[in-house]
Formats: C-alpha cells, sequence, structure tokens
C-alpha cells in the first residue's frame, strides 16, 4: 500500500488523544484542560521526524494527567537488524593481565531463561579464560566482543587454573543471550538461605517479581514448596505489576480450620497448602502498579507490618484499550483504585511501610541488604510474640 507516514503520524496523535478523553477514568480530566493541550501539543506535529519522534510528543502530552500508567510506545518502527552478544553466566576480573572467572552464576537449569552457561560445564571459580573459538584473549580485550554472533551456539573456551596456556583445556559451552535470569534465581536463593540460617529454618521467604502470569508462577513455586514453616517473609520490592494479586493473598490469609490425628504419620492440616504463622511484608519504592496493590490488599488482610520503602504509587490502571492505527498503544488509565473510607489516597502516594527502612547505598556495606535484615527481625519479633 501507499502510505504517507506524516499523514498517519496526525491520525495516531488525534486518536491517542480521543482515547484519553473517552475513557480516562473520571470526566473531569483531572482538571486539566484536554482541548487546550491538544492544540498545545498538535503545534509539535510538523517537527515530528520519525515514530520514536511521535511516541515521545504524545508521551509528554498524556503526562499531563499526571497519573501513572500513561505511556506511549509501539508502532510501525524500523527493525535493525543486531548481533546479539552471548554472556556465560559469570563475573570477571582482571587477574595477571587475563580474564579470571571471579563467581559462576548457577541459575536452574530446568528453564532456557534461567539457564547459566557455565554452571554445567568443567569451569570452576579461579580459572581463566585464555581464548574463544581459538582466539586469544587478553586483559587488553573485550572478552564479550569475542562472544558477538555466539548465543545458542556451541562455543570453545580455552580455560586453565593459571594464566600459563601450558595448563590449558577446551570446555565446549553454549552462550545465552541473557542471564539476568540466572542472576535472579541465585539472589532470591541466597535470601532464602539467609532467612533460614536467621531464623533456625523456621521462616520461608517468597519474591513476587511481579502480578503477572509469570509472577503468580514464581510465587506458587516458592510458597508451595515452604506450607512446612511457621512464619513467611513475602518480598515484592521491584514488583514491576501486572494483574490483580488477590489470588496470592487469598494463599496468604488462610487459616487452619481443622487437623486430623492418624495411628501412624503426621497430622492432618485442612487446609494444607498453608503457612499458618506470621508474615511480614517486603517493599521498596521499585514496587508498583499491581505490586502497590499487593501492599493494599496486605494490609486490608491484617497479614502483618509492611517493612521496607514507600511504594511508587501507581494504582490507577489500564484495561483493555484498542490499539492505534499502527498497531502502536496509549496507556490509559480507566481504572482507579478506590480506597476504604478514611484511608489515605495511593496514587502518586505510594503505601508507606509500618517500618521505612532505607536501602543500602554501598554495595560493599557492612550490611548491604538492610530492608531484609529489618524483615528477619521484624518477623522474630512475630514468632517470639506468638
Amino acid at each position: 500500500m501507499q502510505l504517507d507516514p506524516v499523514q498517519e503520524w496526525r491520525q495516531i496523535f488525534y486518536d491517542a488523544w480521543r482515547l484519553e478523553r473517552d475513557y480516562f477514568h473520571e470526566p473531569s480530566m483531572n482538571g486539566v484542560d484536554w482541548p487546550a493541550l491538544r492544540a498545545r501539543y498538535e503545534r509539535y506535529l510538523p517537527s515530528v521526524g520519525s515514530r520514536e519522534d511521535l511516541n515521545y510528543l504524545i508521551g509528554l502530552m498524556v503526562a499531563e494527567l499526571a497519573t501513572s500508567h500513561t505511556w506511549a510506545f509501539g508502532g510501525d518502527m524500523p527493525q535493525y537488524p543486531g548481533h546479539p552478544t552471548g554472556v556465560l553466566g559469570c563475573d570477571f576480573v582482571v587477574d595477571q593481565g587475563r580474564y579470571r572467572i571471579e563467581r559462576i552464576v548457577r541459575g536452574d537449569g530446568s528453564s532456557g531463561e534461567t539457564r547459566s552457561p557455565l554452571a554445567a560445564a568443567d569451569v570452576k571459580p579461579g580459572d581463566f579464560v585464555l581464548a574463544v573459538n581459538g582466539r586469544e584473549v587478553t586483559a587488553a580485550d573485550d572478552v564479550f566482543a569475542l562472544l558477538v554472533d555466539t548465543v545458542g551456539k556451541e562455543t570453545a573456551l580455552t580455560i586453565s587454573p593459571t594464566p600459563d596456556v601450558h595448563e590449558a583445556r577446551i570446555v565446549k559451552v553454549t552462550p545465552a543471550e541473557s542471564d539476568m535470569g540466572a542472576r535472579y534465581v541465585d539472589w532470591v536463593n541466597r535470601n532464602r538461605d539467609r532467612v533460614a540460617q536467621a531464623t533456625a529454618g523456621r521462616c520461608g521467604y517468597v519474591h513476587v517479581p511481579n502480578t503477572g502470569r509469570g509472577g503468580m508462577a514464581i510465587f506458587a513455586r516458592q510458597f508451595f514448596a515452604q506450607i512446612d514453616k511457621q512464619a513467611l517473609i513475602v518480598d515484592i520490592r521491584w514488583n514491576s505489576g501486572g494483574l490483580f494479586p488477590a489470588s496470592m493473598i487469598e494463599h496468604l490469609r488462610r487459616i487452619r480450620l481443622g487437623t486430623y490425628e492418624q495411628r501412624y504419620g503426621n497430622d492432618l492440616r485442612v487446609p494444607g497448602v498453608a503457612v499458618y504463622g506470621p508474615k511480614v511484608l517486603l517493599t521498596n519504592n521499585n514496587t508498583m502498579s499491581g505490586g502497590d496493590a499487593f501492599a493494599i490488599y496486605f494490609r486490608v488482610a491484617g497479614l502483618g507490618p509492611i517493612v521496607g520503602g514507600r511504594t511508587a504509587g501507581a494504582t490507577i490502571g489500564n484495561v483493555g484499550m484498542p490499539q492505534l492505527v499502527d498497531n502502536g498503544e496509549v496507556g490509559v488509565p480507566a481504572l482507579a483504585f478506590k480506597p476504604a473510607a478514611g484511608s489515605p489516597q495511593v496514587e502518586n502516594a505510594g503505601v508507606t511501610p509500618d517500618v521505612e527502612v532505607a536501602p543500602g547505598i554501598e554495595e560493599n556495606a557492612e550490611e548491604p541488604d538492610p530492608q531484609l535484615a529489618r524483615a528477619i527481625t521484624a518477623i522474630l519479633g512475630e514468632l517470639n510474640r506468638r
């Protein structure tokens, strides 16, 4: 088809403005003169030179509504073929002019998203990487430059316990596009181990990264595996939201309805899939949207104290909005959370914890995660009181 991008961008701009006008959660548009704003921003349309420019312009306009979930992204963008760089799932340090592996990320090999390439290889921390696919690498080189276009491809690493090439061996690995999933798994496992050690195994630890389908699945895997615990720390720091987290709250608020004895074996609890003891919620300033809702529901359900940082305060969410003509999207805050009578407004304010704790600033601080440390103190206090 013959397409005039300039005319299409003009149509998209007006469509985005109309979607906000017709579906914004309250008709006064937060007191903003919406027609005047259209006139103000449409003057810049002749200066738009790309679809990215248009998203930027629309983003400025919808930001005038001063609520969360206003955005502009996507659309008919040019696609640029890239050259993905492989990663090995490790941390390097420079030692004696070579790259030495300081730490290997363990991850979880059951999923491609959490797989760490070196975790199952004949490599250990302290080994040196002397070459990649036969090309020597020293500290003067960028080791990742030799891993370009290796994602999903068998790659030969020359590994040695010393910088001496005479002690080297060849190890074949398959680099991944990202090791963030594997690093996330390691971080959760370290936190869980720390909680278990500090509470003598009495308290479990669950991290919920989002409230979408993926986050619910992660919650289920962690929660069901720890129903033998007496207490639970639920960590929703950096929770990016998604859907309503009501089902997770329902699992957390289950109470004991009965116990059945049997001649042989343990007593049977009803419901069996539950942690009946005290709970603490851990939040920070990057807990948003569905994460805000998680903190609100946790407090309304009376599940326990909230520790950490004030949440982001992004509670006016979206429902299914029509896409723009080129499959772009503009965020329309159409669904506003209504606080209970006498409760403070959360939008643009956030949920204030019962115990506010600033995050650790320096990685080498004496206490790198003071928020988790304070949550452990709180759960121990709850256990002792009960």
